[in-house]
């Protein structure tokens, strides 16, 4: 009966055998899988152990953990499209985080608005400053324009 009971160190070496997982990192995928221990730890050096089968649902959390952070990592290392390419609306798309529709961004930052229009940074800041495109400051004190005016001002040039 013994050797089929294992602390949280034990599963920490046996989930990971090269790298083993620390103690907390185990508590977090004893959580996911809801497995609860056969012995209760804590007070005078108990330590908490849990069954053999118990341990196979942990495992299988790791292992479900562990594939959902590789299909992350991988969407996130999505290239993007040549920017030069692409119209306005499209630009704004491939700058905007996934499952945001164009629509829901109308103020653009400065460099936004440069990456979108092609127009420098420069030519931007003078074209608010001669009131040829109106601005407001954004939430964190950046200057920001309105997509709908920075598309008017492109068409005019």
């Amino acid at each position: 009966m013994a050797d089929e009971l294992l602390t949280k160190e034990e599963i920490g070496r046996e989930l990971s055998p090269d790298d083993p997982l620390s103690t907390r990192s185990v508590e977090r995928y004893i959580n996911i899988a809801g497995v609860k221990p056969a012995v209760k730890g804590g007070g005078a050096g108990r330590v908490a152990k849990f069954l053999r089968s118990d341990v196979e649902k942990i495992k299988a959390a790791y292992k479900a953990a562990a594939e959902q952070r590789e299909t992350q990592s991988t969407a996130l290392t999505a290239t993007k499209p040549d920017m030069a390419r692409l119209s306005l609306p499209s630009r704004i798309e491939v700058l905007r985080p996934s499952g945001v529709p164009v629509e829901a961004k109308l103020f653009l930052t400065i460099r936004e608005a440069s990456e979108l229009s092609g127009l420098s940074q420069k030519e931007i800041r003078e074209a608010i400053k001669g009131n040829l495109l109106k601005s407001r400051r954004g939430k964190r004190g950046a200057l920001v324009v309105s997509r709908e005016a920075l598309n008017l001002w492109a068409h005019t040039l």
